[in-house]
């Protein structure tokens, strides 16, 4: 009797353990970083993208701070500090928008306002695809010529839009 009790009390609790940790990578996975950026971060730093482009560089694919600082101790504990997975999705949104650099703020804005705003509101991927939402237009065909965009320029904003729709940017 005690044993089977026991037995399912232990059942029971890993169970519980196991959705608990399943839910925290969901989590993870399904953080928008872009507005974890926001949350913590803009009343000091600003816009994601233009900090991201006046005070980071990138060296061998690593995210440095102006001075060359390795980010990463630094924002385990600025401000109380962010989770390891946190820290790695702000450095590949910094990393995304720093690739991207500021064609979209440059040529896009004046039009569609936000890259973040625009991509949530106006875009939606399916089957790895990038569409409009509201055109149905796959983006990577329409992007070509638009705004005089050359080939390259449009298959990087695609890849820049389709980043921001993952929670990357």
């Amino acid at each position: 009797m005690i044993k089977q009790r026991w037995t399912k009390n232990f059942l029971s609790a890993a169970i519980a353990g196991l959705v608990m940790i399943a839910g925290t990578a969901a989590l993870a996975e399904d953080l928008d970083y872009h507005a974890l950026f926001e949350e913590r971060c803009t009343a000091c730093h600003g816009h994601a993208g233009a900090f991201a482009r006046e005070h980071l560089q990138v060296q061998d694919g690593v995210v440095l701070g102006s001075a060359g600082q390795n980010l990463e101790p630094f924002l385990s504990v600025h401000k109380g500090g962010l989770p390891a997975e946190q820290i790695r999705g702000l450095l590949d949104m910094f990393l995304s928008q720093l690739e991207a650099g500021s064609f979209f703020n440059d040529t896009c804005k004046i039009c569609h306002g936000r890259a973040h705003d625009f991509a949530k509101l106006f875009l939606i991927e399916r089957d790895g695809v990038l569409w409009g939402r509201y055109s149905a237009r796959p983006v990577a065909e329409f992007l070509p010529g638009h705004a005089r965009m050359t080939a390259d320029q449009a298959l990087r904003m695609t890849a820049a839009l389709s980043a921001i729709l993952a929670g990357g940017r």
